[in-house]
């Protein structure tokens, strides 16, 4: 095991062993902290419950699920290729069958990508916008 696996092994069994939909914005910024860059692809695994738990009926788990997914969004930053990574999830988020806070938390995870990668965002956008 490499120094980089065994630096995030805690954190992966952490992530694997509950509900990832749990997970708080501090808690994202701390397993960043501590796995640094190597945890760009778990969170990138993170994001579709995060997001999805947007649609929960308490607005405190709504705004926590909100906050999580803009920390990982933050996270992404150092990757430009996240936009590849993470449009898949994306796109599902803001489909006019997503539940309206979804389609928001999408919408603001959109935004967030074309505002710190704008030639890789505008790139995936063939991908994502049908001709």
């Amino acid at each position: 095991m490499s120094v980089v696996e065994n630096s995030v092994a805690p954190v992966w069994e952490a992530y694997q062993s509950r509900d990832a939909a749990s997970w708080t914005a501090e808690e994202v910024d701390a397993a960043v902290k501590e796995c640094g860059p190597s945890s760009a692809a778990w969170l990138a695994e993170l994001l579709p419950n995060v997001i999805a738990k947007c649609a929960h009926k308490d607005q405190r788990q709504r705004n926590q699920a909100s906050q999580a997914a803009a920390a990982i969004m933050v996270a992404l930053d150092d990757f430009p290729a996240a936009c590849m990574v993470v449009l898949d999830t994306l796109i599902k988020a803001v489909d006019v069958s997503s539940k309206p806070f979804v389609q928001v938390c999408g919408c603001q995870c959109f935004t967030h990508l074309a505002e710190k990668h704008p030639q890789n965002f505008a790139w995936c956008l063939r991908r994502a916008l049908p001709a």
